[in-house]
């Protein structure tokens, strides 16, 4: 892909064509611009896209959409129509605009908006086009920011850039925004003299998505400062400082900051700020809590471990649920942390956010342990890889890994076999990874329906035992040749079919061509390289096409196989598998390939409707019709009514609980008690509860007229469909009727077939009179004979079906004399057990007696003899006592 440096060209204004007729390449100076767009005028695109049009050149036009007419009717009107055009879709702006600025607040807004602007056919298709230039200035999640750049660039469109802004509304009026920017480095330049026209300062991050995260670290890091030093100034002031004093010396020491110095949440501190204002204007409560999210999200998707994350999460959701902090600066939610205080300006005293335990400081119940990413433990293998070997029964042996790892190109003449084997293999375990979302691309989206290839493929299948696979480049080539890969931007662009012959014609030297492009084909000396580039894989986008031919032939009217975008992205994003959503890429090749290859649907991208081809019919689908528009437009509404009702019932429910609450926890049942702060609590969730019923009752019946509508629509449809068929039938009859003359060529066939059959009647009656002169000449047949034998056969049959039943009968009479022998014998061996078993036990009994007895008898024994071996010692022992007591007398001298 040439770099959008060689693309960059200056157009003078006296060489510009008339405006809305091409789109050029954009230049590196403003002034040269002949048409910009901008999507999104809400509270703060509406107020850039005015600084805009102030600062570009009067001869150049801005062309404008937004959802909200009437926000686009007073832009037009408040600048003029000169030099201002408002567009009836995204994709007319994208059209029509050389740079364009989208400014949404969702990021499936930007998602949606994207995938307008860059489904087929692609914006470079008419002569002379050049890529376009995208600036995002939305607030999203990096990973959908990556999957739109990954749209953008692999199909070949233009440059994207995110440029989130932090300013406010206020900054967006003055054109003082600051924009933290993710951009390559050849256009930036460029970049920053558009800003300039919408903002003050631009700070370049990096390359795609480098500026969102940017904010958001910015923002987290904000967010969690707002909630210190709100816990920090209510508990000085419950310790008895005086509010300014505190801030004084905050603002002198280590804890300053710029939730303390300039947006100080308590009121009266800081002259001007929104606290002292009642904290209106201001950065929003509910975009601090948008972007907290964000940043959590992304996160979450990049294994970061934020400790004070979710504590902060619930303090910004406690404060964004009570009615009294709703539409304020995120300053308010020292409301939350001072409402135990009783301090000008909190909730009041002993008040709470309804259905949630009293705030506590967070931050004064002892130091976090703040994780980053140097603490979480990094994984020992890419998840690509672990996949892939836990997947693939060809990647589970070592000697496999080996091979499949190695230069095995050189087997291609050598050991054919062993190279088509290693080369299949890696083309399986490729495109279960693509269809399991696994397999990264520059941009860091994944696609189901395509490859990216490139160093972040490479690094993902790197094995710590084998290193970088070497002959990945010839995998990619092998599959391009044989089709079962194509390059993203050839399929796209493909006028026909890709299953026509014109296609085929000479596949070779045209996917060479491509693949030499990209460096993927290269020599032995090149085999770790693996250049940038993206292919659809076949087998993936087969498996997609056929899920949703096969779920859209489950639909029984026609008006059901119209279908808008959105709605056709929300039934069939998961038509590949259940637990990964198609991106915009893929939705563009899926639709590209229905459309053109298929014959399975039409596609306007101008109204954005699709119209599936009928169930089980070679007829391929009829062109988008005015009516087929009205009908996917209306089946939209119909759609976006049905997803409100549910969340309207379940904040009246929540309304609802929450005066319940409010006035169960207050202790104004009591006669000499009053709680305002809980009446005002409850009285103010009973207005919404209001507000929220009033708004279901309007959309409900607005649902009801809608169905009714459609319904009467379907019913017309239907009734088309069975006219045309009548009218069919119609034809067929006429045609037939004719093939046989009509009535009177009946006629004439009836009468004929009647002379015939008679003359054959004759014939017959003929030769049956010859033979019953025949049967009369031989005898005649005695009927009175064949009863009797027939009668005889008749009893036979009885007596031998009786014989059979007697024969029956005595073998279940045999059977039950034997069962109740049987019976006997069984009860009669019972028996003989039971007395077997006494007899044993009598015998037992016996011989344990015996035994007991026996050994009483030789315990008697036993002592008898001791007694007896005791007495005989006795004299001995005396004996020898005296004999002792003569040798004393002897050995003892005389006195």
């Amino acid at each position: 892909m040439t770099t959008m440096a060689a693309s960059l060209r200056r157009i003078t204004s006296a060489a510009r064509p008339a405006r809305f007729a091409t789109s050029r390449s954009f230049s590196t100076s403003p002034a040269n611009q002949a048409v910009w767009g901008f999507v999104g005028l809400g509270r703060m695109g509406y107020p850039m896209a005015k600084n805009l049009r102030a600062r570009i050149p009067k001869e150049d036009s801005l062309v404008v959409h937004d959802l909200n007419t009437k926000a686009t009717a007073q832009f037009a009107k408040e600048l003029g129509p000169q030099g201002v055009h408002v567009a009836e879709t995204v994709r007319e702006v994208a059209e029509k605009s050389e740079t364009i600025i989208t400014a949404l607040p969702e990021p499936h807004h930007v998602r949606g908006v994207y995938a307008n602007m860059l489904i087929p056919p692609t914006l470079l298709e008419q002569a002379g086009a050049q890529p376009r230039l995208f600036i995002d200035v939305s607030t999203i999640d990096p990973q959908s920011s990556l999957e739109v750049a990954n749209a953008v660039q692999s199909t070949g469109q233009g440059k994207y850039v995110d440029a989130p802004m932090s300013g406010g509304v206020v900054g967006a009026e003055k054109g003082t925004l600051t924009f933290m920017v993710g951009a390559p480095d050849d256009i930036i330049d460029r970049v920053r003299e558009i800003l300039s026209m919408m903002g003050k300062r631009t700070v370049h991050l990096g390359p795609a998505s480098s500026g969102l995260k940017g904010k958001l670290a910015n923002n987290y890091l904000l967010a969690i400062n707002n909630i210190a030093t709100a816990e920090a100034m209510n508990l000085g002031i419950q310790w008895g400082l005086e509010p300014k004093a505190l801030a004084g010396l905050i603002n002198t020491a280590t804890g300053k900051c710029w939730p303390s110095e300039v947006n100080n949440p308590v009121p009266g501190v800081v002259e001007g700020s929104p606290a002292s204002r009642g904290y209106e204007g201001g950065f929003g409560l509910s975009l601090m809590n948008k972007d907290l999210k964000l940043a959590l999200k992304g996160a979450e998707e990049y294994n970061i471990k934020l400790e004070l994350g979710e504590p902060a999460r619930a303090v910004y959701d406690a404060a964004s649920e009570h009615p009294e902090c709703t539409g304020k600066d995120f300053s308010v939610v020292y409301r939350v942390e001072s409402c135990n205080v009783g301090w000008p300006g909190s909730l009041g005293s002993g008040a709470r956010v309804a259905g949630r335990p009293r705030a506590r400081p967070l931050l004064c119940l002892g130091l976090a342990k703040v994780t980053s990413t140097a603490t979480t433990p990094a994984r020992t293998m890419p998840e690509l890889l672990e996949f892939i070997l836990a997947h693939e029964d060809a990647f589970k042996s070592r000697g496999r890994l080996a091979s499949l790892y190695s230069d095995f190109r050189i087997q291609q003449a050598t050991n054919p076999d062993g190279y088509n084997a290693n080369i299949v293999a890696w083309r399986q375990a490729l495109t279960h990874a693509t269809r399991a979302g696994l397999v990264p691309s520059q941009t860091g989206a994944n696609n189901l329906l395509s490859l990216g290839t490139g160093e972040a493929l490479l690094r993902e299948l790197t094995s710590k035992d084998f290193g970088r696979p070497l002959a990945l480049a010839a995998v990619v080539h092998d599959a391009a040749t044989k089709k079962e890969m194509i390059p993203l931007k050839d399929f796209l662009a493909a006028k026909t079919s890709i299953y026509s012959r014109s296609w085929s014609l000479n596949p070779l030297s045209v996917l060479s061509w491509g693949l030499q492009q990209l460096g993927v084909i290269g020599g032995t000396t090149s085999q770790d390289h693996l250049a940038v580039g993206e292919f659809v894989v076949m087998a993936n986008l087969e498996a997609a096409s056929s899920a949703v031919i096969a779920q859209a032939s489950n639909h029984t009217s026609v008006v059901d196989r119209i279908y808008s975008l959105d709605s056709f992205r929300a039934a069939f994003a998961h038509a590949l598998t259940p637990s990964n959503e198609l991106s915009p890429t893929d939705l563009s090749v899926l639709l590209t390939h229905l459309s053109r290859d298929k014959s399975a649907l039409s596609y306007d991208p101008a109204s954005q409707t699709i119209k599936l081809a009928p169930a089980h019919s070679a007829t391929p689908a009829e062109p988008i019709t005015q009516q087929d528009i009205t009908i996917a437009h209306l089946r939209g509404l119909i759609a976006s009514l049905t997803a409100q009702i549910p969340a309207l019932t379940s904040r009246i429910a929540s309304c609802d609980a929450t005066a319940r609450q409010a006035v169960a926890s207050s202790p104004s049942s009591s006669k000499n008690n009053n709680n305002p702060a809980a009446r005002t609590t409850a009285l103010a969730a009973l207005r919404s509860k209001k507000l929220a019923e009033q708004g279901l009752a309007r959309r409900a019946d607005a649902l009801a007229q809608l169905e009714a509508v459609y319904a009467r629509i379907e019913a017309a449809a239907d009734n088309v469909e069975v006219v045309r068929a009548m009218e069919g039938s119609a034809g067929v009859l006429r045609a037939l009727h004719a093939r046989v003359g009509g009535a009177e060529g009946v006629a004439d066939v009836v009468e004929a077939l009647r002379e015939e059959m008679g003359r054959a009647d004759e014939v017959s009656e003929i030769v049956n009179e010859v033979g019953r002169e025949g049967a009369g000449a031989g005898g005649v047949v005695d009927e009175d004979e064949v009863d009797e034998e027939f009668a005889v056969l008749e009893r036979a049959e009885r007596e031998r079906v009786e014989a059979v039943e007697a024969e029956r009968t005595r073998a279940r009479l045999v059977e039950v004399e034997r069962l109740e022998e049987e019976g006997r014998r069984r009860r009669v061996e019972r028996e003989r057990e039971v007395e077997e078993g006494k007899r044993r036990a009598e015998e037992e009994k016996a011989r344990e007696h015996r035994k007991e007895a026996e050994e009483e008898q030789v315990l008697e024994t036993s002592q008898e003899l001791g007694r007896m071996s005791l007495d005989e010692d006795r004299p001995a022992e005396a004996s020898k006592e005296q004999d002792g007591e003569s040798e004393q007398r002897r050995l003892v001298p005389a006195e």
